[in-house]
């Protein structure tokens, strides 16, 4: 604790140093004329993607979309193209690095990475869907709690059976490459689909097309050569920039055998809380076993999720970035048979606001979901979230936790993800009474329902957040830039 304390004290001395700092030298670091500062943009996107004397988020995708797309979302008319195939709105091609670490037997650990292609589809685009589902959110990323589950050989065939539909890529000399439909939520935008895929990164200046679908009705959809060129410096320009990272073959093609050796000999990260029958059930430590979790509450994992999300202007200097931020999340497996807080025929929740998805970047997602309706959609209350309640005699309100990610009924587990506040020292844990309340309003008189975190698993909480990884990845930027100064 005493450790912790000073490092946000070292954090905040270092906030300071750099504010008179850079009051000082301005001048010498970068000029800002007028024109630049007010410089007028033909769209959103190109306004936020501008170095303009402050700091801005830099888009990891390369993108080709129609002229609707672009006027929809007010992304810039360089990359509209009048060659995409019929119902197919826009293609978004990134190399997506993960922070945990994960460590093959006999091999040295490493962090994961994996290169994405996100579909924008019309809904009656006649995609070859497998069958009605409406969506699958991708439940064994490396991040994810789930995939540090260790699985039985029937539970592993459903983690890899085929989401959505099939997905190849044709080679230019006609050989066929395997990828995979990670996530995807149909709807995802009024009269819009979403399809999120991965595929083996070096096959980007090998490739003509995508095979979508079995052979017997497969929809074979051609990429034009410009977008694939930029696309592939895009993803080899971001590799650069995070040597530590492997690509995670294993995703789109493994063995059972394979992934079980690699989570048996990988550490569990984060912070657990679950039952006996979920810890003999995926043969977890029975360390985290409480025998204080209600009724139907299979498991509680609280995290610090980095992400590979450039945030540049630093100093007043384009090129000085921060290659990771994180965030609190919170996450609650439940046994299928609660079913209070599911609306009816809703199998997942993706993200609305996680830079994983090249939704993230798109400037008008945000306003497109409210119109839409997005959150009403997919859960009986107002809004699909939890809240921590705060000692009310010591300061009353609610904490918000945002729910952002949902998956309903797999393997007879329902499971929610949270963006929330910090619980990570003793000191906020005298303002939290340890309950998550799901409202059915936004005046939040009557909790629906409700989780009571048990005390030992926040205490744990609060002890051991130290361990969460690249906490200092800021601090380490500001000492490097106080050296060099």
């Amino acid at each position: 604790m005493f450790r912790l304390v000073l490092s946000s004290i070292f954090l905040c001395t270092l906030f300071v140093i750099i504010s008179c700092s850079h009051k000082v030298n301005a001048q010498q670091i970068v000029e800002i004329t007028p024109k630049q500062q007010n410089q007028e943009f033909d769209t959103e996107y190109e306004k936020r993607q501008t170095f303009r004397g402050g700091m801005f988020r830099k888009d990891p995708n390369a993108w080709i979309y129609t002229s609707d797309f672009s006027k929809r979302f007010d992304m810039p008319s360089s990359w509209v193209s009048a060659e995409l195939s019929e119902g197919i709105e826009a293609f978004a091609i990134r190399y997506q690095p993960f922070f945990v670490e994960l460590c093959p037997p006999e091999q040295e650990c490493f962090k994961p990475a994996n290169c994405y292609l996100d579909i924008y589809a019309k809904n009656d685009a006649q995609l070859p869907w497998l069958d009605e589902k409406q969506g699958h959110l991708d439940l064994d990323f490396p991040e994810s709690p789930w995939f540090h589950l260790n699985f039985t050989a029937n539970d592993y065939e459903s983690v890899i059976a085929t989401r959505g539909f099939s997905l190849r890529l044709r080679g230019l000399e006609g050989n066929i490459y395997e990828g995979r439909v990670v996530e995807f939520q149909r709807e995802r935008f009024q009269g819009m689909d979403l399809i999120s895929s991965i595929f083996p990164c070096n096959v980007l200046g090998k490739t003509k097309s995508l095979i979508l679908g079995e052979r017997d009705e497969s929809k074979e959809i051609y990429l034009s050569d410009e977008f694939l060129l930029r696309a592939s410096q895009k993803v080899f320009s971001r590799k650069k920039d995070y040597p530590e990272n492997l690509e995670a073959t294993f995703r789109i093609s493994s063995s059972f055998e394979e992934l079980k050796k690699i989570k048996s000999s990988t550490p569990l990260p984060y912070e657990w809380v679950y039952s006996k029958g979920f810890s003999q059930r995926f043969s977890l430590p029975e360390i985290s076993v409480s025998e204080n979790l209600e009724e139907g509450i299979a498991a509680i994992v609280y995290r610090k999720q980095s992400y590979a999300s450039e945030r540049c202007g630093f100093f007043g200097e384009e090129d000085s970035c921060q290659f990771s931020t994180s965030t609190i999340k919170l996450d609650v497996f439940l046994e299928s048979d609660l079913e209070l807080v599911w609306a009816p025929n809703v199998d997942s929740k993706l993200s609305d606001s996680d830079p994983y998805l090249s939704t993230y970047y798109l400037p008008e997602h945000r306003n497109e979901l409210k119109v839409f309706g997005h959150a009403k959609k997919y859960m009986k209350f107002v809004q699909p979230a939890g809240f921590l309640g705060l000692n009310s005699v010591e300061k009353g309100g609610y904490g918000r936790f945002e729910a952002i990610n949902a998956h309903r009924n797999w393997q007879n587990i329902s499971y929610f993800s949270f963006y929330g506040r910090h619980l990570t020292t003793v000191n906020d844990t005298k303002y939290l009474d340890g309950h998550l309340r799901f409202f059915a309003t936004e005046e939040k008189n009557t909790p629906a329902f409700e989780i009571v975190l048990p005390a030992e698993f926040l205490n744990r909480v609060a002890i051991n957040n130290s361990k969460q990884p690249n906490e200092n990845s800021l601090i380490q930027m500001v000492k490097q830039k106080l050296k060099l100064n």
